[in-house]
């Protein structure tokens, strides 16, 4: 019998079948528009190859990754359930290469919060992996940096750094010591060592990494940049204004140079020499650089960017003494939060708490307090009653009410929040210090 040859319209769903990869870096650049030729393509295999060919895996993840990579997790998760499925029963539930798959929904999980399952989906792809032992390849890196990434999310940092090493380990053991991939992680792993408060560990992983990327893959490149900008903020940590600004200039330029002026990078160490300058009581400088960061990171969809753009601005001009001009850019940045975040998310608790502050220093007692009460609430919600940020915000509502002549209530609040002060910022802080010194004046007062 003579074969028909496939129309225009078939053979195009085919070759998007067959041509687009697994991975989430293929579909990345995909248009949401092509989902119904995705969908086409599924139902084609499906019926004529049976619901359960590997193949219709294949097409039942890149669907997935597609929804995933345009918001949609809740419809991609079955979609991977099912792929993962259909590739068990066809290879067996120890074939190292269902791998891809339970990484692929382990991604999906992690996105949508669920850190348990995710976990557990990692280091089943892990012991695949290695049960494949050499075969695996730079694979097994790769997953072993994804768990590790998993971990330092779940607040694992010891777990985190011994995962990272080991990836790092893998990647020297293949690729050399100099080649590039090796440069970018000893910086992920700097980062996670100086997060764990190991500086001058980190620091060393940083120069190390300068070296390896500037070698490996010039002097320009926006690798280069980034662990010059994670060097900077060790340097700026330390009060080493003048190296931490030389670093952060030159990842500017690199920056400015190798992805353009308006890239998210630039705007992200923009707002780095802003803190900088800020840091050296240049509020001039730190003010027209955080200006110029917003105006980029305006440019682009990421909302949370603005935010954080937007607060940084306000607190230097808070700096300033310029309350009237900080307080409509708080508000623009609360906005922002409470939509892309919900109403209870301990940023917008960190963004009342300095709009409080405003609202004090203009006399705007009302305000302040109902920002400081909304403050401390979320916080106590997300944190405990007995974490030091509720502490501090008491602290905070304590001294507006004594401004405000409700002396009994302000002596409860300090005498709630001084222990837990005490206890977590040491009994020499300024600011426990302060708090004790304002209870004893009003509990003379009360006692008159």
């Amino acid at each position: 019998m003579r074969r028909l040859a496939a129309g225009p319209c078939l053979v195009l769903l085919i070759w998007i079948a067959s041509v687009f990869g697994q991975s989430a870096a293929t579909i990345e650049g995909v248009s949401a528009e092509f989902e119904p030729l995705y969908r086409q393509a599924l139902a084609i295999r499906e019926r004529r190859l049976g619901p359960d060919h590997p193949k219709v895996a294949d097409s039942l993840t890149n669907l997935a990754l597609l929804l995933r990579n345009h918001g949609d997790l809740s419809a991609a998760e079955p979609l991977l359930r099912r792929a993962l499925a259909i590739r068990e029963r066809a290879l067996g539930p120890r074939d190292v290469r269902i791998a891809a798959d339970l990484e692929n929904l382990a991604s999906l999980l992690e996105a949508r919060r669920d850190l348990g399952g995710a976990e557990s989906l990692y280091r089943r792809a892990l012991a695949l992996r290695e049960k494949a032992g050499r075969a695996a390849g730079l694979d097994l890196a790769a997953t072993v940096t994804r768990l590790a990434a998993l971990l330092e999310n779940s607040g694992d940092l010891d777990g985190a750094v011994s995962l990272s090493r080991r990836a790092l380990a893998i990647r020297e053991k293949m690729l050399g010591p100099e080649h590039a991939d090796v440069g970018i992680h000893l910086n992920n792993l700097g980062l996670l060592l100086e997060e764990k408060g190991e500086d001058a560990a980190a620091e060393r992983l940083y120069r190390r990494a300068i070296s390896v990327i500037e070698k490996s893959l010039g002097p320009a490149h926006p690798e280069l940049g980034a662990a010059m900008n994670n060097l900077a903020g060790l340097m700026k940590a330390r009060q080493d204004y003048q190296n931490a600004e030389r670093l952060y200039r030159r990842a500017l330029a690199i920056y400015q140079n190798s992805v353009g002026p308006d890239h998210p990078h630039v705007a992200a160490t923009l707002s780095n020499l802003a803190q900088l300058r800020s840091a050296r009581g240049d509020y001039d400088g730190a003010e027209a650089l955080s200006r110029h960061a917003l105006s980029i990171r305006e440019k682009t969809p990421a909302e949370g960017d603005v935010a954080a753009t937007l607060n940084q601005l306000a607190a230097i001009l808070s700096a300033k003494g310029e309350y009237g001009a900080a307080v409509p850019l708080y508000r623009r940045a609360l906005e922002i939060q409470e939509k892309e975040l919900g109403p209870d998310h301990p940023d917008i608790a960190e963004t009342l708490s300095a709009l409080g502050f405003v609202y004090t220093r203009q006399g705007r007692l009302d305000s302040a307090e109902s920002a400081v009460r909304r403050a401390m609430a979320i916080f106590e919600k997300a944190l405990g009653q007995n974490h030091p940020e509720v502490a501090k915000q008491a602290i905070n509502l304590a001294f507006l009410l004594s401004a405000r002549g409700d002396f009994a209530g302000a002596v409860h609040l300090y005498r709630r929040a001084l222990p837990i002060a005490e206890k977590e910022l040491g009994p020499e802080h300024a600011l426990v210090r302060e708090a004790r010194k304002n209870l004893s004046e009003l509990e003379r007062r009360l006692r008159r």
